[in-house]
This record gives structure tokens, sequence and C-alpha cells, in this order.
């Protein structure tokens, strides 16, 4: 099964796209930040054991992916440098 999640990057912020259990923190963010690294929790029954892909982000880079100890909770650190405003996709597959 795959959940995919939409993200959109903007100069002002970010909003997701979701399924009605799934919660994205932060809601908001921004390019152009001082530190190019954005962490992002991503809520989901069984979410820490997804397999996690960014898809059409041009310029984002998945850094690396923690799982917790909580399976329903994961961690993503995306490297935002070279990214511009821009819509991508999260996916998370089950």
């Amino acid at each position: 099964m795959r959940r995919f999640l939409l993200i959109l990057l903007m100069l002002a912020g970010a909003f997701a796209t979701l399924t009605a259990q799934t919660f994205v923190h932060p809601t908001h963010w921004w390019s152009g930040m001082k530190n190019p690294e954005l962490q992002i929790l991503i809520h989901d029954t069984g979410a820490g054991r997804a397999r996690c892909i960014i898809r059409n982000a041009k310029g984002v880079k998945l850094s690396r992916r923690v799982s917790l100890p909580n399976e329903n909770y994961v961690l993503l650190y995306l490297n935002l440098k070279a990214a511009k405003p821009q819509r991508f996709t999260i996916c998370l597959e089950f």
C-alpha cells in the first residue's frame, strides 16, 4: 500500500495534502533558510517501517531517515541547499 504526501515548498511556507491520519511537522517552512537542513517528523500508523521516497524534487535531497522507538513516527532530514520554491512528493511505501 502506498500513501503519498504532497509537500508544497514555498518562500512563505509549506502546506501538505495528507491522509486523514497522517501528520507532518513542521507545518510551515521556507526556502533560503540559513541552515539548509530541514527535519520533518511524520506520524502515521507504521510510518517508521515505511520506505520513504522523495519525488519530483529539484535540489531536494533526502540526507537521512531515522526510525524512532515508536514505529508510528519517522524523521526525515532534507537538504534544501540547492532547492528553489516548488512542489514535491514524499512517498511512504508500506
